[in-house]
C-alpha cells in the first residue's frame, strides 16, 4: 500500500512537471516563428502611444471676457512648464485626457456649457463638458466643470477652452486646466 502511494505521488509530480514545461515550450515554438526586421528602410516603431505619462502635458487657461463679448468665448491654453501656446512641433498630436475649470459670472448671466477646442488639420474638434452650479457670493455666480475627455489636435496649433450661452452684457472670468499627452505622428499613427 505504501509503495503504491509513492508511485501515485511520483506520477502526479511528474505530470505537474510536464504540464509546467508545456507553456514554455509552446511559447518558444511560437517565438521562433516570428521574425522582426528593423532596417533603415523599414524601421520598427518605438512610439508607445498607449503610455500617456511618457509625454504628459499640463495646460492652464485663464481669460477675462469684457461685457458685450460674443456668444462663444474662447481662452487660449498655455503649457504650464514653458508658457508656450504651441505644444509640440509639426507632426506631433496633443491627446486631451482631462479638463476641469471654473466660470465666474455676474448674477443674471447664464452659461450653458463649457468645452475644449482642438484643431486638427482643417477641422476643429469641440468637446463639451457640463457645468455644475457652485453657488453665489455677492454679485458673482460660480460654475464648475470637470470631465474625462478624449480628443486629438495638432500640437502646433494649440488648444482652447470655451464657454457658450453667457449673457454678453456681463463680465465673465474663465479658468481651466487641461491634462493630456503628446504623440509623435510624423510617420503616421492613430493616437487613441
Amino acid at each position: 500500500m505504501k509503495r503504491s502511494m509513492q508511485v501515485v505521488v511520483a506520477l502526479c509530480c511528474g505530470a505537474l512537471f510536464v504540464v509546467g514545461l508545456m507553456p514554455r515550450t509552446a511559447g518558444a515554438v511560437a517565438a521562433s516563428l516570428v521574425q522582426v526586421v528593423n532596417t533603415a528602410a523599414n524601421p520598427v516603431s518605438t512610439n508607445d502611444v498607449d503610455n500617456p505619462t511618457r509625454n504628459a502635458v499640463s495646460l492652464i487657461c485663464n481669460q477675462n471676457f469684457p461685457p458685450n463679448s460674443p456668444f462663444e468665448m474662447d481662452a487660449d491654453c498655455y503649457n504650464l512648464t514653458s508658457s508656450n501656446k504651441v505644444l509640440g512641433p509639426q507632426g506631433t498630436r496633443f491627446v486631451a485626457d482631462y479638463v476641469s475649470g471654473q466660470i465666474v459670472v455676474q448674477n443674471g448671466a447664464t452659461p450653458v456649457v463649457a468645452g475644449l477646442l482642438l484643431a486638427h488639420s482643417v477641422l476643429t474638434e469641440q468637446l463639451y463638458v457640463p457645468l455644475t452650479p457652485q453657488g453665489s457670493i455677492g454679485p458673482y455666480t460660480y460654475y464648475a466643470f470637470s470631465a474625462r475627455v478624449r480628443g486629438i489636435g495638432d500640437a502646433s496649433q494649440g488648444v482652447q477652452v470655451f464657454t457658450q450661452g453667457v449673457n454678453p452684457n456681463e463680465e465673465i472670468f474663465l479658468r481651466a486646466s487641461v491634462e493630456g499627452h503628446l504623440v509623435d505622428c510624423s510617420t503616421g499613427c492613430t493616437p487613441y
